[in-house]
């Protein structure tokens, strides 16, 4: 590991302590690993009681994560963060690019409170997967574009441009050339 993951790792372990989590947003995070994830569900707290009880909610209040790019995490990583959420209602993951099929596959068959799945440019899902997958949970909602390959130009944040009508046309007085 180089200095800016161990970095990362420190930085999943402080988060692992933020036990109200409810919208995790790391997307785009090159280093981002799944040592980063292994210490982000491992945090614990223990309770000021007679026989010092340690309890590990893990990440109990979270109901999005967006994973958006993260290129080095493989599927144990989202796993850990659909077991250790009951309450997980939303779940991107464009763009991860080290997802298998059989990890795909199980977070649609295991996790029935997901609602909403983001799986755009991962290079597993074919059509004839996203067609299984469809079939698992035919009531999810999932976005996936038909064109798997995109411009690597563009940052998805362009605006269309606006329709101008070809029976409108502004009326104005012409300038007299001198």
């Amino acid at each position: 590991m180089d200095q800016e993951e161990l970095k990362v790792a420190d930085f999943g372990k402080a988060l692992g302590h933020c036990f109200h989590l409810e919208i995790i947003d790391v997307g785009g995070c090159k280093h981002i690993t799944d040592e980063f994830f292994n210490h982000l569900v491992s945090g614990s707290k223990t309770l000021d009681d007679e026989n010092h009880t340690v309890l590990k909610p893990g990440l109990e209040h979270l109901q999005v994560a967006k994973l958006n790019g993260l290129e080095n995490i493989y599927d144990s990583s989202v796993t850990k963060v659909c077991q250790t959420s009951a309450v997980l209602e939303e779940l991107e993951l464009t763009h991860c690019k080290n997802l298998s099929e059989y990890g795909i596959e199980g977070v649609f068959k295991g996790f029935k409170q997901l609602q909403f799945v983001d799986i755009n440019h991962i290079p597993v899902v074919t059509p004839a997967f996203y067609e299984v997958l469809l079939g698992h949970r035919p009531d999810l909602h999932l976005r996936r574009y038909k064109q798997n390959e995109v411009d690597p130009k563009d940052n998805m944040l362009r605006v269309p441009l606006r329709i101008i009508s070809k029976g409108k046309k502004k009326k104005g007085k012409k300038k007299k050339k001198k």
